[in-house]
């Protein structure tokens, strides 16, 4: 088992080891990446569509962090992260086309409402539980509220409950490979990723972020 001080102390050498990583990449085109976005409209545009085996809803990603999808789409070319379908859309995108995308889907708004005053309430309970307190821990690269303003490390907040759960079994199991995540993984129970993936998927995400690209017409939904 990991205890909580070792559990933060991860969490600070995350934050410490990638500083230097944020904003280092050249920002991408986002009028470029609208138009190759269509490669990715055909899971994330359309709603409710889920994975087939196992079944869990593809991620929202409008509105994610820029960096992040830089980093993820690498990962599916290098192999740290395993998809039949991401690794193959993955493959054919330079870094010119990945930069591209990352700009475009990073300016939408998320297409999640705020919260009501029962996922309020909600979200106090789950705080206040053991895995509440161990999600709290994230919030050194995920943000107090879920909306991480590094943009190398993901939004969590609105994204779906079964997708979180999918994504810590895959970095605990070793099918997602990055150290920092298996190991703050390592001492979480099934029940623990449930209600953690329970917690941010009832945080309300960034609804502040201007669409600036409104004037081209269209944009990915994610949900």
């Amino acid at each position: 088992m990991i205890s909580m001080t070792r559990l933060q102390s991860l969490g600070l050498a995350v934050a410490v080891s990638f500083f230097a990583v944020s904003g280092a990449h050249a920002e991408g085109d986002k009028a470029a990446g609208r138009k190759l976005v269509y490669t990715c409209n055909g899971c994330h545009g359309v709603a409710g569509y889920t994975n087939a085996y196992p079944q869990y809803p593809v991620p929202r990603i409008a509105g994610q962090n820029a960096q992040y999808i830089i980093n993820a789409l690498h990962g599916y070319q290098s192999g740290d992260r395993t998809h039949p379908t991401m690794t193959a859309q993955a493959q054919s995108l330079s870094d010119k086309d990945i930069q591209d995308i990352a700009a475009y889907l990073s300016s939408l708004a998320p297409t999640v409402p705020p919260n009501t005053p029962e996922q309020d309430k909600k979200l106090q309970a789950l705080g206040a539980t053991e895995a509440g307190t161990k999600a709290k821990v994230c919030a050194s690269c995920h943000g107090a509220d879920g909306n991480s303003i590094d943009p190398q490390y993901p939004r969590l907040a609105g994204q779906y409950n079964t997708y979180l759960q999918q994504v810590l079994h895959e970095y605990k199991d070793g099918r997602r490979n990055n150290a920092i995540m298996k190991g703050m993984d390592a001492s979480l129970s099934d029940k623990d990723i449930e209600q953690i993936a329970d917690y941010f998927s009832s945080m309300p995400q960034a609804l502040g972020k201007p669409n600036e690209l409104s004037t081209l017409q269209g944009h990915i939904q994610g949900d």
